[in-house]
């Protein structure tokens, strides 16, 4: 911990860089308390760690205070010293006895108080969900910003790391780092997963010293598809799905033999990118299929495509457990990127769109018979609508 209380109910925060003689003679002095319990705490002032409070051994207090590792206390301190350089309101560890929770810094800007809370530990995703519903219910924002060691350069994301998600006002989503040991910001954005756990993406880094909390809420990212990236991954994650099946891959890959298919002759009009994918937890191009399977394949060319027709056969592969949804605070409604995925047909001719709900399909689509085929299709494809794919 970074605050304390003193006998006469003062607090003491250690964010405001006191001289460790300073400290020193308050400690001969003085006695400490946890804000939370009230239990008497050490003020340690050694050379290794950041000076701290910390709990005797045997504290009933665990359940509130984390084991805080070096990263998490010099991080949290930063933070509050990067704000309080912007004249803002912040107070450090506030405790708010009426939800008994107590966020790493609070902070008002704008009018709106928010709850900053920096995360270094991987914690339950339920705990997560408390906490974050606790503080919309009680009039926080909060702010959930990851340890920069938990940024995986290879595009590696599990469902903890989409928990951090932020949003914009103008809808786009980002996942905020920081690095105490770079002092700097790292936002994770136009992020298009291939499959459960791997994504492509885009980075933005900015040094602390460089960046306004107005920019953290309301940042301008601007990023671009790699395509051929793109390409490059599915391709590969597509054989390593088809070489290591487990159960619900062996039931999706039956499913497509039954139906005379193959894995790697499908249309081009699977695999491709939306924004909002990564709400679905099942791959990109697995949950594309199903749609081909239940739709597109039984239509031909002028036939029309209703979007209702579209959600009911998504809907029924999640109750068949075929497709699955991706838990988190950030999702609004899961069959947006079935939408996304219809409005860029549209865009790339597939379909037209002939009233609200309502398209038709431009031309039957067709299956290529060999791999030269297909990559001749592709290649065709993708130099005709290049500009259209790549910036959904």
């Amino acid at each position: 911990m970074l605050t304390a209380k003193m006998k006469d109910g003062r607090r003491l925060c250690l964010g405001y860089e006191y001289k460790k003689e300073t400290l020193f003679i308050l400690r001969e002095k003085e006695e400490f308390f946890c804000p939370v319990c009230g239990e008497r705490v050490i003020l340690k002032l050694g050379d290794k760690k950041i000076y701290h409070f910390a709990h005797r051994s045997k504290s009933a207090c665990r359940e509130y205070v984390e084991n805080e590792t070096e990263t998490h206390l010099s991080g949290k301190l930063q933070l509050y010293q990067w704000l309080k350089k912007q004249k803002l309101y912040v107070e450090l560890e506030y405790y708010d006895k009426e939800i008994q929770q107590r966020p790493d810094i609070l902070f008002i800007y704008n009018g709106k108080k928010y709850a900053l809370e920096y995360q270094c530990s991987v914690i339950p995703e339920e705990i997560f969900k408390k906490r974050t519903l606790k503080y919309l219910q009680n009039g926080y924002t909060p702010l959930w910003i990851l340890g920069g060691k938990h940024f995986n350069q290879m595009g590696s994301l599990s469902s903890f790391h989409f928990l951090f998600l932020q949003k914009t006002n103008d809808s786009t989503f980002y996942i905020p780092y920081y690095s105490p040991e770079k002092k700097f910001f790292l936002l994770q954005h136009s992020i298009f997963p291939y499959s459960t756990k791997n994504a492509i993406f885009q980075k933005k880094i900015i040094p602390i010293d460089q960046l306004k909390i107005v920019h953290l809420l309301e940042p301008a990212l601007q990023g671009r598809l790699d395509f051929k990236k793109w390409r490059d991954r599915q391709e590969n994650y597509k054989l390593r799905f088809a070489s290591y099946p487990n159960n619900g891959k062996k039931f999706f890959l039956n499913e497509l033999y039954q139906q005379g298919l193959n894995l790697f002759l499908m249309p081009v009009e699977i695999g491709l990118p939306v924004p909002l994918a990564f709400t679905i937890l099942t791959p990109l191009f697995v949950w594309q299929t199903y749609i081909f399977l239940d739709v597109f394949k039984y239509k031909q060319g002028g036939n029309f495509i209703y979007l209702k027709e579209v959600e009911n056969c998504f809907d029924k592969r999640i109750k068949k457990g075929d497709i699955q949804i991706r838990q988190g605070s950030f999702l609004s409604n899961y069959l947006q990127p079935v939408n996304e995925y219809l409005y860029l047909l549209e865009k790339l001719g597939t379909i037209k769109r002939v009233k609200q709900g309502i398209f038709q399909l431009s031309a039957t689509i067709n299956l290529p018979k060999t791999n030269m085929e297909r990559e001749e299709i592709m290649n065709c494809f993708y130099k005709n609508n290049l500009k259209t794919v790549d910036r959904t």
